[in-house]
């Protein structure tokens, strides 16, 4: 049997891949008023010739064109050496990566790479640029929490290689995230979004010791928190009441809009004041990208008229959610509340006050009524319970 070939093989005849050519460094003729001259980076092939500015400034007389560095042992020589072997690195990692990437690499090819390619050696680096370049198709709240794991991510390890991004890894990862602290709900989007930039990686032609497709993720939905009638009502005495502060007034305004409309965060902090003062407002719905029209309801009114300031200053998401905690805290409810579960209070109590599933869909924003009906499951389960009550009849 015909032994089985690694991905990172290099036996293959892969010199179709790079075009021969050679790079040095050359200080310009130009000197400047402080004897220095700018370093340039000579890529030569088979008579055509690049050069690329490095931004490096040194003593003509100091540099060694032979040893391709600075002869100085000064820290100043000192540092530029050190740059010098970075840029090296980094040449040598671009011919490296398109050699087992199997991607033909010519001297346009390396220059447009070493000037404003992809990273295409560490997965982190490649992840921040990804996300720069979707940042304006990303809702803030999502580039936040994608920037905010990358973040973390570089505590676990960095570089963080893309030829290390194996099942081993990933499963590192996992445990890494546990061991901080993190609930399975949070790992599962983390791994989600590992899943997603390996993907991007995938598609931009870099060889990787794993399918993405293989990373298996699990539900990072988490469990639909929802607060009860009762619980909304005694925060909204405390809404209502003369010993609220201003802060908790505004927060807690928000949340229980969110708690009487279903919207999303991002759906709520895109509101403005103006767009109250009809019987119906217009709001962008991101994540199915399109307008939808809600009629404001008698609960929503009465928290617009208790507080001018709600859509008119804005608070930040993080603030928000930190602040909404401590304010159910207080009231007594010991469940763990975000603002979205706003929105599962919304859905439950909907239900539970008689309405219809199809409805609750299309308020809810959801394309497919699967995940409206998981809203019902959590209303059922707690009219089964009630069945219990009977046995009172024997007590």
């Amino acid at each position: 049997m015909k032994p089985l070939i690694s991905i990172f093989d290099t036996q293959d005849d892969t010199k179709k891949y790079i075009v021969p050519f050679k790079t040095r460094y050359v200080p310009h003729n130009y000197i400047d008023k402080n004897g220095l001259s700018m370093l340039y980076m000579h890529i030569s092939s088979k008579g055509t010739r690049k050069r690329i500015p490095l931004d490096l400034h040194v003593s003509k007389k100091d540099f060694n064109p032979k040893k391709q560095r600075v002869n100085n042992k000064e820290k100043k020589g000192t540092d530029l050496n050190l740059i010098l072997d970075n840029i090296d690195s980094k040449i040598t990692a671009i011919k490296t990566t398109y050699r087992l990437s199997h991607i033909r690499l010519d001297t346009e090819t390396f220059v447009e790479e070493f000037l404003n390619g992809i990273p295409r050696i560490d997965f982190i680096a490649f992840c921040f640029h990804q996300l720069e370049l979707q940042q304006s198709q990303l809702a803030p709240g999502t580039y936040r929490r994608y920037f905010s794991f990358l973040t973390k991510l570089r505590k676990f390890k960095s570089p963080l290689l893309f030829t290390e991004m194996n099942t081993n890894t990933l499963l590192k990862i996992r445990k890494w995230l546990a061991n901080r602290g993190n609930q399975k709900t949070t790992i599962e989007s983390n791994m989600a979004a590992i899943k997603k930039f390996l993907n991007a990686a995938k598609k931009a032609g870099i060889l990787l010791p794993i399918d993405p497709i293989n990373i298996k993720v699990g539900n990072s939905h988490g469990n639909r928190v929802d607060l009860i009638q009762s619980e909304v009502k005694r925060l909204f005495e405390y809404y209502s009441s003369g010993f609220i502060n201003d802060k908790d007034k505004l927060v807690l305004g928000y949340f229980l809009f969110g708690c009487f409309s279903g919207l999303r965060i991002s759906e709520v902090q895109a509101l403005t004041r103006e767009q109250f003062e009809d019987d119906f407002f217009v709001f962008f719905e991101p994540k199915n990208n399109r307008l939808m029209r809600r009629r404001i309801n008698k609960s929503m009114r009465t928290i617009l008229d208790q507080n001018n300031k709600l859509f008119v200053k804005k608070l930040s998401n993080e603030f928000i959610n930190r602040e909404i905690k401590k304010i159910v805290s207080f009231c007594g409810i010991t469940k763990k509340i975000s603002f979205h579960n706003s929105r599962h209070t919304f859905a439950t109590n909907f239900l539970r006050s008689g309405g219809d599933v199809i409805s609750l869909q299309q308020l809810l924003g959801h394309r497919d009524v699967n995940m409206t009906m998981i809203y019902t499951h959590i209303v059922e389960a707690e009219v089964n319970d009630k069945v219990f009550l009977i046995d009172k009849l024997l007590d």
